[in-house]
């Protein structure tokens, strides 16, 4: 019997912005059985994986590899051999000195499928985010991009980089002083505009600006490291009019928020849109419990049904169509307990009510709660029995990028949503054995309780700028620009 080989697909992840990744390379990640992803990617594009997708992560740091190019090609082989449909995220576009002719190359050498899914690449991206058109009719009719580098000496053939309008130089920030010597040499002028981009299109975006003359010490004036992106030409002087994304209102913010649920923060999407760089802490997946043909029965038999959690509504309602249940047998009081779960229910053509005390027979149907969760929500709506449709478990395949993420970078606010989430972040941060440290950032919150909770565990600096955001819900009603 022929074994069956799995098929990789090469993806540019985009230069930073979760946005920028095409459509073909999300489909991709959605299917994936195994993820190979770099340093350079936005983590956030790891949740479009299914809930059992395995994640490697091949992360490069100067002199440090977690692992090397030799045993990412062998991996990537192995897992193919085992059939699986594999995804390799590099950073930008993988053509573009992302090494993806030799990952190929391995491929192809043991008769491996695979496909290269090119990417946003970084020099044009972070550029245009920070407000400079890499061509111009005016001032740019070239453009050249080049490595800035190298082990030993940067070989470029600088005569020909400097007669280009625009060059832009990947990872030059070691090199640059031999970078702008050189060009001089060769005949550009010492007054040519020059941009460093650090982490380009991503909020911790951060541009120094000056010529060839002046721009490395203003690099070193602005603290700017790897990655980033060096920008050569006339165009670079358009910064100034043209950099819209630096003017976001949110631009610069770093938020942490944390969360106790698998759900997508609404809040998550409008800062990042808004330009803050966020993160969410911890990762949660759920895992959907099947139905017992006498937990169905029962619900059919309760005088009220009451959803605790609005993902529950569909799941309950599909078990009941493939049970062959009829839904007009269902009891006359069906309640929710939040208005997501109402609105769920609605959209099966079920009028929910809002959920009351009562001591009614009454079958509570929603995720797996605690004991203290299970008294709570009794003490509030009345005894019942309980219908569970999901669990909610902590993903623990996020671990490794919430330690790389809170090591590498800071962090300005966290932001509490309701107070399960305060609890969970709290016990991740201990995981982490930062809990103490995390007291010195701000924080911002949803709800007085919330606030009050925060503050029992000791948050005393209020974001006064996300504070007012979240108490004028500006981020439900404003469309984001």
């Amino acid at each position: 019997m022929t074994k069956l080989v799995g098929k990789v697909y090469l993806i540019g992840a985009g230069p930073g912005d979760a946005k920028l990744i095409t459509e073909r390379g999300k489909e991709c990640l959605q299917k994936a059985d195994v993820i190979l992803y770099d340093r350079l990617v936005n983590p956030r594009l790891l949740e479009y994986a299914s809930s059992d997708c395995e994640f490697v992560y091949c992360g490069k740091l100067p002199k440090r590899h977690i692992m090397r190019q030799e045993q990412i090609n062998q991996a990537l082989v192995q897992h193919a051999l085992e059939g699986k449909t594999v995804v390799r995220l590099k950073g930008g576009d993988p053509s573009v000195f992302g090494r993806v002719g030799e990952e190929a190359a391995e491929l192809a050498e043991h008769g491996i499928s695979y496909e290269i899914i090119p990417g946003v690449t970084s020099s044009i991206a972070a550029a245009a985010y920070a407000g400079i058109p890499v061509t111009h009719r005016e001032y740019s009719n070239t453009f050249t991009i080049a490595t800035g580098h190298s082990k030993g000496e940067l070989e470029l053939d600088f005569t020909a980089l400097a007669k280009s309008k625009t060059c832009a130089f990947y990872m030059g920030i070691q090199n640059l002083p031999f970078i702008c010597e050189q060009l001089i040499a060769n005949g550009r002028g010492e007054s040519t505009p020059v941009a460093v981009i650090e982490w380009g299109t991503t909020g911790r975006q951060k541009t120094a600006t000056g010529t060839l003359r002046t721009i490395v010490q203003a690099v070193q004036e602005s603290e700017i490291a790897n990655p980033a992106m060096t920008v050569v030409g006339e165009a670079v002087q358009l910064r100034g009019q043209l950099a819209w994304f630096e003017r976001k209102p949110y631009y610069g913010k770093r938020v942490l928020i944390a969360k106790s649920s698998a759900q997508q923060s609404g809040i998550a999407e409008y800062l990042a849109e808004s330009g803050a760089e966020v993160w969410e802490i911890p990762h949660f997946k759920k895992e959907t419990l099947p139905f017992s043909k006498e937990e169905l029965a029962a619900a059919f038999q309760a005088e009220r049904l009451v959803f605790t959690a609005n993902e529950s509504a569909a799941l309950f309602m599909e078990a009941i169509v493939q049970a062959g249940y009829d839904v007009r047998d269902l009891p006359r009081q069906i309640q929710g307990v939040s208005e997501k779960s109402r609105a769920e229910l609605n959209q099966f053509g079920v009028q929910a009510q809002e959920a009351i005390l009562s001591s009614c027979r009454t079958i509570y149907i929603g995720r797996v709660l605690s004991d203290a969760e299970r008294e709570a929500l009794f003490a509030a709506y009345g005894c019942g029995k309980m219908l569970y449709t999901h669990e909610i478990k902590q993903d623990v395949r996020f671990y490794e990028v919430t330690e790389r993420l809170w090591t590498e970078f800071s962090w300005d606010t966290v932001l509490f949503p309701n107070q399960a989430a305060i609890e969970a972040f709290m016990g991740e941060m201990g995981r982490l054995g930062v809990s103490e440290d995390i007291l010195a950032l701000r924080y911002a919150y949803l709800g007085e309780r919330t606030g009050k909770a925060a503050r029992t565990y000791g948050f005393m600096n209020l974001d006064e700028q996300l504070q007012e955001m979240l108490s004028s819900r500006e981020w439900k009603n404003r469309t984001i620009s």
